[in-house]
């Protein structure tokens, strides 16, 4: 660690701070010690009886011997590419209606895209761009579909058609379906059924009043 680096002072004063981005990166080992040792194996042999040994060296038992509790470090921050482009479009059927909008691209650490923004893109140039007819400040140069707008448009696009489909499938497909067993199996239940007992009306004759004629 840089010893006239003192990071609690530096992050109570800032001119106590090297004039490079240091930073304190804490402990770090600086370097090994190991000790030396031995590790041996035995072969014997039955004919002729005989054994030999052979041996081999390996570091072990390593630690730390030099360390430091405050390492010094550097900070590099990465260079990043954007652009604010002000460009002005007409509008109308005759062109006539100027707008003026603000273009606003990040390219995060890809300088290769920055740079081909730059060139096809130069200051005075004329360019076809798209602009949103609802507000007249938000202007685009690609409308072209990229995966992730893809990816949102078919999310919010074939939803409702999946559902929709569903619906139909079931309405016109499960439904019926489901009504016409549930009419084969009331129809079989009811021929597998025992005839139900049917009572008869039993009328009752009575007797006619018989008259004893009798003869004088």
């Amino acid at each position: 660690m840089n010893s006239v680096f003192n990071p609690s002072a530096c992050a109570n004063d800032a001119s106590a701070c090297p004039s490079e981005q240091a930073c304190d990166g804490g402990y770090y080992c600086c370097s090994n010690c190991c000790d030396t040792c031995q590790t041996c194996t035995n072969s014997c042999t039955s004919s002729p009886p005989t054994c030999s040994q052979s041996c081999s060296s390996h570091s072990c038992n390593c630690r730390c011997c030099s360390s430091t509790s405050r390492r010094y470090c550097t900070i590099t921050c990465p260079s990043c590419y954007s652009v604010d482009l002000t460009v002005t479009f007409y509008s109308g059927r005759t062109l006539s209606t100027p707008h003026s909008a603000t273009y606003h691209e990040d390219f995060g650490k890809d300088q290769g895209r920055a740079q081909s923004f730059y060139d096809n893109h130069p200051v005075n140039s004329t360019s076809t761009c798209y602009y949103n007819p609802k507000t007249m400040n938000e202007v685009d140069f690609n409308v072209s579909f990229t995966p992730w707008r893809w990816a949102v448009t078919s999310l919010f696009g074939f939803l409702p058609l999946l559902l929709n489909l569903g619906f139909f499938v079931v309405m016109l497909g499960a439904l019926p379906a489901w009504r016409w067993l549930s009419a084969r199996r009331r129809g079989r239940a009811e021929s597998q059924a025992p005839p139900p007992y049917q009572e008869r009306d039993v009328k009752e004759e009575k007797p006619q009043d018989s008259e004893e004629i009798k003869s004088n």
